[in-house]
C-alpha cells in the first residue's frame, strides 16, 4: 500500500528532523523540558500510528504491504538510534545493543527499499554505529 510508504518517509523524516532540532537546542544551551516532552509526545502519536497502519493492513490480509511498513519502520529506528549513539548518549549501552541486534537481523533478513541511496545510508549508518565494517 503506497499510504504505508508515504506514511514511513512521514515519520522518518519528522524523527531525522526532531533528533537535528534537539541537537541544535542542546548546543545552544536553551531551556528544552518543554520541547522534549512535546517531541516525546509526537514520537509516541507516530509510533501509534505506524502499529495502527501495520494492524490495518495484517487485518486486511496483506501481510507484504505490512512487513514492507514494518521494514520501512525500522529502517527510521535504526537512523534515530544511530543518530543518538553519535552523539554520545548511551551511558548504559542499550542502544548500542539494540543496533547491534538490528544489524544482525538485517544480515539474516536481507531488505531493500527500492532506493539504493537509503539502503546505503541505512548500512552505513548501522556499521557505523555498531563499529561493524564490511557488510
Amino acid at each position: 500500500m503506497r499510504w504505508v510508504q508515504i506514511l514511513s518517509l512521514l515519520l522518518a523524516g519528522a524523527v531525522v528532523g526532531g533528533v537535528l532540532t534537539g541537537y541544535a537546542v542542546k548546543q545552544s544551551g536553551a531551556e528544552g523540558h518543554l520541547w522534549e516532552s512535546s517531541q516525546y509526545d509526537e514520537a509516541r502519536a507516530g509510533d501509534a500510528l505506524m502499529t495502527l497502519g501495520s494492524l490495518k493492513t495484517l487485518h486486511a490480509g496483506d501481510i507484504d504491504a505490512t512487513r514492507r511498513g514494518l521494514e520501512e519502520r525500522l529502517i527510521s529506528q535504526a537512523f534515530e538510534l544511530a543518530g543518538i549513539r553519535k552523539s554520545g548518549h548511551d551511558p548504559k549501552g542499550d542502544i548500542s545493543k539494540t543496533l547491534t541486534r538490528i544489524r544482525e537481523y538485517r544480515q539474516a533478513n536481507p531488505w531493500v527499499s527500492g532506493n539504493q541511496q537509503l539502503d546505503k545510508m541505512a548500512a552505513d549508518a548501522l556499521n557505523g554505529a555498531t563499529g561493524a565494517a564490511g557488510s
